[in-house]
């Protein structure tokens, strides 16, 4: 049984011709298949969560949709072994990019059905507020890059660039805005039991795979691996020099910029704030005083691309 779970949304639209290209194909109407379509935040959780509670055998849960679907899927699986693949249909597609998930959408989706290039993926944990452990699936981030996607949430900017097909501006507009607005903040912190004090602080940010805000190399070096993450701290700079920041992200030269300062091999990390700090989780906005954050030591399995000719198809 193969479940795809859709968001026809993502993307301005994307997943739904997406969807509805697949959908005509030969392999498509071959399978054993499910399919469900997601109507608003939240609905992707509630899919997976209640496809747990089947106990169906499943060969692998198809999502066709962005960063934010998968992140949802990913939490309502609450641990459970279930294969996971991506058809990415998003505005900003940072996991694929990471993962190395690219292709014209049936070719993806032939891979996934052979069973090609499977791969184990180790996804971030983070507890908030002393509430229930969750997923993240890119990156975590407080401060000034939560401050960029409380911009970038908002649905009308967002429709109107993807109408024009320019949703990469999405980012650089929002994080402009936020530019001119945020104030930079005190904050507490603990790497591996060691604490720190950063004043002046602009973000923290804690990423799985190298990439960020549709692209930018936030942390070059970051790699796809289990028990350990990088951590990058942005303090004590002028705005101009946030902005110069942001220029060179893409190139990665931003690292050699005092006041970045890059740790890595982490196991574990803590933030405390006496004040609601903001954060995002893979652009979902939300806040918290303090927030403590690992990495998964039991993989899931994620679909690459990479295709093998000597592979049996298994439409079951």
């Amino acid at each position: 049984m193969y479940v795809f779970i859709v968001n026809e949304y993502a993307g301005g639209g994307k997943g739904r011709r997406i969807y509805k290209q697949l959908e005509q194909s030969v392999l498509f109407q071959s399978l054993n298949r499910r399919c469900h379509f997601t109507k608003g935040p939240g609905d992707a959780t509630n899919i997976t969560e209640q496809i747990v509670k089947d106990n169906t055998k499943i060969n692998t849960i198809v999502v066709i949709g962005g960063d934010g679907t998968l992140h949802e899927v990913i939490n309502g699986l609450n641990g459970q072994p279930i294969p996971v693949s991506l058809i990415p249909s998003g505005s900003g597609n940072d996991f694929s990019r990471g993962f190395g998930i690219s292709g014209r959408p049936l070719t993806i989706l032939e891979n996934i059905v052979a069973g090609t290039d499977i791969k184990p993926y180790y996804f971030g944990e983070y507890i908030k507020d002393e509430q229930i452990k969750k997923h993240f699936v890119n990156c975590i981030g407080f401060g000034f890059d939560a401050k960029v996607v409380s911009y970038t949430n908002k649905p009308k900017l967002r429709r109107f660039l993807n109408f024009l097909r320019c949703g990469r501006l999405l980012y650089v507009i929002a994080l402009l805005q936020a530019l001119i607005k945020f104030k930079p903040f005190n904050i507490d912190i603990e790497l591996d039991s060691k604490k720190q004090t950063i004043e002046n602080c602009w973000m923290v940010t804690i990423t799985n795979h190298p990439y960020f805000g549709g692209g930018m190399k936030i942390i070059p070096g970051a790699a796809i691996k289990p028990i350990y993450f990088p951590v990058l701290v942005v303090h004590s700079l002028p705005k101009w020099k946030v902005l110069f920041l942001f220029v060179t992200v893409f190139t990665g030269k931003h690292l050699n910029i005092n006041g970045v300062d890059l740790y890595d091999d982490i196991k574990q990390f803590s933030i405390k704030s006496p004040h609601r700090l903001l954060m995002q989780v893979d652009g979902e906005l939300k806040d918290c005083h303090n927030c403590l954050v690992s990495k998964q030591t039991e993989p899931n399995i994620m679909q690459g691309t990479e295709q093998s000719p000597t592979k049996t198809v298994d439409h079951s």
